[in-house]
């Protein structure tokens, strides 16, 4: 039996098209599900940007049109910085480096690379940039058109491709170790990435450690602007990038917004699970039906497994964290719902999170029945 890509975002070089067109329809289900607004916006500026792959919607209240530029300004940033695709970005650069070539990179690259760093302790690696071999390996990774792969799949009669072999999913979990990754600056302050050791052969072609920060990148944005309306007293509004990462600040009156998360088994009649109140805070999500195929029934999504290289299994549908910082939050909805519903429960009762004031809503399915695990202690409304 072949796969079927008919619900999968990316596959190899022929899907940045649909990356893109999946994507604006994410921003709008998240805009009009995710944060109710039944009217909210009026007299707010709303502006839309694009960047890392994805679509920034926004609704600020302010008088000021400076954050639509400074948000345009800081995602540019980042995308030149991390961009996988651009030969000349940091990511780039070093991903294309073989082991021990110190690769000189931005600032920024350095910061987000020492927030991927924390990430990975904090989970216990279960959040890993290095996983970049296995999301190509498993079709989730974009492409420049006209690249391929010796482990690229060969498409079946019916239109279907067949799985990976496992010459490749071993090999390419044996790329997967952050530990191999070091960042380090000089004296006079630049920064250099250097990979040690990470070197892999198959079939007579080697493979070097890569890393892809766009995990976490659309949080570091969100951070960043969260930090501007702070500094420069923007209270009301919110800001959506991409189907992860929202900003919620207070709505038009100074008060919550009605956040409802989208259902991982979404039907015409229950769209979503559920609703709660919140405001000043991030929310990051990631779930099995963002991005997936499936192959004789078997559900295989972007959410890759460290520890296996193969995308996550296990009774987890969904997370949402809120209260963290969105880079944070980001990398933690990644971890969590590749980790599991018991680890899910024992990071809830961690110093750091309580510390943080994280809180989580997640969907789990036992048996025939999908369940809700929550933190949540606010009026939630339930339904799946």
């Amino acid at each position: 039996m072949g796969v079927d890509f008919s619900r999968a975002l990316l596959y190899n070089r022929c899907i940045m098209s649909i990356r893109i067109k999946k994507a604006v329809t994410v921003v709008i289900w998240i805009v009009t599900l995710g944060v109710c607004l039944l009217g909210c916006t009026a007299q707010g500026q709303s502006y839309s940007v694009f960047g890392l792959g994805s679509v920034l919607n926004a609704v600020d209240y302010s008088a000021s049109k400076a954050l639509n530029e400074y948000a345009k300004g800081l995602i540019d940033e980042v995308q030149r910085a991390i961009d996988p695709t651009d030969e000349t970005s940091d990511i780039a650069r070093f991903n294309a480096a073989a082991d021990e070539e110190p690769i000189a990179v931005s600032a920024l690259t350095y910061s987000l690379l020492q927030a991927a760093r924390e990430a990975y302790d904090l989970t216990d690696g279960l959040y890993d940039p290095t996983v970049y071999w296995a999301v190509d390996l498993w079709g989730f990774l974009p492409r420049k058109d006209g690249t391929s792969a010796p482990y690229d799949r060969v498409q079946n009669a019916d239109g279907g491709y067949p799985l990976p072999q496992e010459k490749y999913v071993t090999a390419f979990s044996m790329l997967t170790d952050m530990r191999k990754i070091e960042a380090k600056k000089t004296e006079d302050g630049q920064a250099y990435l250097t990979k040690h050791g990470s070197a892999v052969t198959v079939d007579g072609v080697t493979y070097y450690a890569r890393i892809d920060l766009g995990g976490i990148a659309k949080g570091y944005v969100i951070d960043g602007i969260r930090a501007y309306c702070t500094k420069h007293g923007i209270r009301k509004g919110y800001m959506s990038f991409g189907s992860s990462s929202l900003l919620l600040l207070q709505n038009r009156k100074g008060a919550e917004w009605d956040l409802t998360l989208t259902h991982p088994r979404a039907t015409e009649d229950k769209p979503y699970y559920c609703a709660l109140p919140a405001k000043d805070t991030a929310v990051s999500t990631s779930g099995d039906y963002q991005n997936y195929y499936m192959v004789d029934g078997v559900r295989y999504c972007h959410l890759i497994d460290p520890r296996t290289g193969m995308p996550k299994t296990g009774e987890l549908l969904s997370v949402t964290v809120l209260g963290a910082n969105a880079t944070v939050g980001d990398a933690l909805s990644t971890a969590l719902t590749v980790g599991g519903l018991d680890y899910l429960k024992a990071f809830a009762n961690t110093e750091y999170a309580r510390a943080n004031g994280l809180d989580f809503v997640a969907v789990y399915q036992e048996g025939e029945q999908l369940k809700v695990f929550t933190t949540v202690k606010v009026d939630i409304q339930l339904s799946v």
